[in-house]
């Protein structure tokens, strides 16, 4: 059995790859994809330098053709391509070798990619998704989420309180089940998303398939979680947040994270907060 495990990074530049190769770096028999284009050496809105993706031997990337890795040899074929990156392929890594990653782009592309790959590499212990905030796929799929916070997305300490508030109150959405709702009429939602927010009653009940589906600004969440029931049918088990002090654009730091960090375990106590 696998694990999936995610990292949302929530805004360009905000220290996801750097985390990501410290976690991978203790890490054998995974898989790892993208949700989107990452690994590349230069940011190609900003224009920053951005570190390397490492991938270790014997490890496997699912990237595009145009992108095959130096170091590897292609053991699987995906039926998905991209007109200008070609076909998505799996490579398995004949030495340690820096990589560039773009993957599934769409909840169907994914589902094709886990049913090939699981099928095919029996071993594989984890699958690693490198996601973004305005990607939201890593929420339907993901086992365990890190989301990754800094100095990028915004330098006021209170808009990062507040967003990492949302992410757990996010999180505390009940499952459904039905047996413990009466009376109420229950509406399937596809997403909820600002278009469709101002349609909810507080007299309904509204279920979701996972927090994949939220679409909708993380600051916003608490306020409507408050006003409105609404459940889902999955989430992940597990999620952390993970607060960056260094601004890649200004390159120093200039975020407290260890304030940040103090104020948000005064409301979560249990919350798993990692500092880098």
């Amino acid at each position: 059995m696998f694990e999936i495990t995610a990292f949302i990074g929530l805004s360009k530049n905000v220290g996801k790859t750097t985390f990501l190769n410290r976690y991978i770096e203790k890490k054998d028999n995974y898989i790892i994809t993208s949700i989107g284009w990452d690994g590349e050496a230069v940011d190609h809105i900003f224009g920053i330098k951005k570190p390397s993706i490492l991938v270790k031997k014997d490890n496997f990337v699912c990237t595009y053709s145009k992108l095959k890795p130096t170091k590897s040899i292609k053991i699987l074929e995906l039926p998905i391509e991209n007109q200008f990156l070609g076909q998505l392929e799996v490579y398995k890594m004949l030495d340690n070798d820096i990589v560039q990653i773009a993957g599934p782009s769409s909840t169907k592309q994914f589902q094709t990619f886990l049913q090939k790959t699981t099928k095919e590499l029996k071993n594989i212990k984890e699958i690693i998704i490198d996601g973004a905030a305005d990607r939201r796929i890593s929420l339907s799929f993901a086992n365990e989420i890190f989301f990754i916070i800094g100095p990028t997305f915004s330098t006021n300490p209170q808009k990062i309180i507040d967003t990492i508030i949302g992410i757990v109150e996010m999180f505390e959405i009940p499952i459904f089940n039905k047996e413990t709702i009466m009376n109420k009429e229950i509406n399937l939602l596809s997403s909820l998303n600002k278009s469709n927010i101002n349609n909810l009653q507080q007299s309904q009940v509204y279920v979701l398939e996972n927090l994949g589906k939220i679409i909708i600004d993380y600051e916003s969440i608490p306020k409507i979680m408050k006003e409105y029931k609404i459940f889902v049918k999955n989430k992940p088990h597990k999620y952390s947040i993970v607060v960056n002090s260094f601004n890649a654009e200004l390159m120093k730091n200039t975020l407290d994270t260890k304030n940040i960090k103090k104020e948000i375990k005064i409301l979560y106590p249990k919350l798993n907060i990692i500092e880098i």
